[in-house]
């Protein structure tokens, strides 16, 4: 075999630079400022402060706590209305979420009652100093603001009047979960996060929403509404993963198929470095040996690497020495490479959740991406995967219009999968 046919086979990693820009990727704008007194403390510092408080934190490069209102920078009234309440110290979970909120990221907070809502209404009536009304109303109650213009959109009520306040222009909107749904549906809410998004709500074509609050998330499910958060919160999370700048390839296959199936996909990758995402941790290690066969420059990752291994894979990755990463789930979370432009599900998730998350690896920093999945007949998210591929506005695979040929327990022979 000549050099030009072997590196055809060879992906070559072609070089970005990441663009530091400032900003998350999220395209929510960050209004905090560190601190200097948190940009003296080092991780030990940090992690004593947070133990002192009772903090608990999951996450990648989490802001340090605050231990003072005064270290957030907020508008004068803000800080009279604080004094006012006798508000003299932030409880635990302001202390952390306040710095995590205002940066721009997504956080999940659990606390005491009325203690998340005034963080909630901290960061809100922070992002404009000219709203800031002149008397603010109880935490338990921060909606009621006067200078806000705010509606309600819930069940029961005429859908075509609330259409109406929207269209009207409005600061909040408090909702119920179904009708948000309904609104969402008909084009009238829009929680997506991308480029083309903000382009249009400039335009005045849809609202579109910058923060969205769960309150009380646990008393909703509580009430049955899983199915209903779960919708809303994928809405968020599809939208804002793919922007309609991943291209997904659906691609429905037997399981014999997967081995051939992904080396042409791998060969027609112009631009690595890739990762493969499988369910187990012998798949990963066999996906990884095949390859290595092939002569793609691949690695593994999963839980039984050490972590002095996985820091030289992502070192490897990162740097260009690796074009392929084959790994499990682990990697689906946490995992920060700009220059990822391609992920590949060779075996699907359980959860759409998990998918969602493997496709939050590419397309990142405002870039483009594709996302490759290998679906079979024992596939248990097909329904799910639809409502995906319609938030993104792209094409349903013909094969996936009979959603209940799908979920099947199936036995794997080299002729075809067979449903049991």
């Amino acid at each position: 075999m000549d050099q030009t046919q072997d590196d055809e086979l060879v992906p070559l990693r072609k070089k970005f630079r990441r663009k530091e820009s400032g900003k998350e990727d999220n395209f929510v704008q960050s209004y905090y400022k560190i601190p200097d007194a948190n940009n003296k403390l080092n991780d030990a510092q940090i992690d004593q402060l947070r133990w002192n408080a009772g903090i608990t934190v999951d996450g990648e490069s989490c802001p340090a706590p605050i231990s003072d209102f005064a270290q957030l920078n907020l508008p004068s009234q803000l800080q009279v209305y604080l004094q006012n309440k006798d508000y003299k110290h932030p409880s635990s979970i302001q202390m952390q979420a306040l710095p995590c909120v205002m940066s721009g990221r997504d956080i999940i907070g659990i606390a005491e009652t009325s203690y998340e809502t005034l963080t909630e209404i901290l960061k809100y009536m922070n992002i404009d100093d000219t709203k800031v009304p002149s008397s603010l109303p109880d935490p338990s109650h921060p909606m009621q603001a006067p200078t806000y213009r705010a509606t309600m959109v819930c069940g029961g009520m005429p859908i075509s009047q609330q259409i109406q306040q929207l269209n009207a222009g409005v600061d909040v909107v408090i909702a119920t979960p179904g009708r948000l749904i309904d609104l969402i549906d008909k084009g009238k809410i829009n929680l997506t996060r991308s480029y083309f998004d903000i382009i249009c709500f400039q335009l005045g074509y849809e609202i579109r929403i910058i923060y969205l609050v769960l309150d009380e998330a646990d008393r909703m499910l509580g009430m049955g509404m899983e199915e209903q958060l779960r919708k809303i919160t994928i809405t968020v999370g599809v939208t804002g993963i793919t922007n309609r700048k991943i291209h997904h390839n659906v691609q429905v296959i037997n399981y014999a198929e997967k081995p051939i199936r992904l080396l042409k996909v791998l060969r027609h990758t112009t631009c690595p470095p890739v990762i493969v995402f499988a369910n187990t941790i012998d798949t990963v290690d066999e996906v990884t040996l095949a390859l290595k066969k092939e002569q793609f420059h691949v690695a593994s990752l999963h839980s039984e690497k050490t972590q002095a291994y996985r820091f030289r894979v992502m070192t490897a990755l990162k740097s260009g020495g690796v074009d392929v990463l084959v790994a499990t789930d682990l990697a689906s979370r946490g995992l920060d490479i700009p220059e990822v432009s391609h992920v590949i599900s060779y075996d699907m998730p359980e959860t759409i959740e998990d998918y969602i998350h493997r496709c939050g690896r590419t397309a990142r920093f405002n870039r483009y991406g594709q996302a490759t999945a290998f679906v079979t007949l024992d596939c248990k998210v097909v329904e799910d995967l639809k409502d995906v591929l319609v938030a993104a506005k792209q094409e349903i695979p013909d094969e996936l219009v009979d959603s209940a040929r799908f979920g099947k327990k199936i036995i794997r022979t080299e002729f075809g999968d067979r449903v049991i």
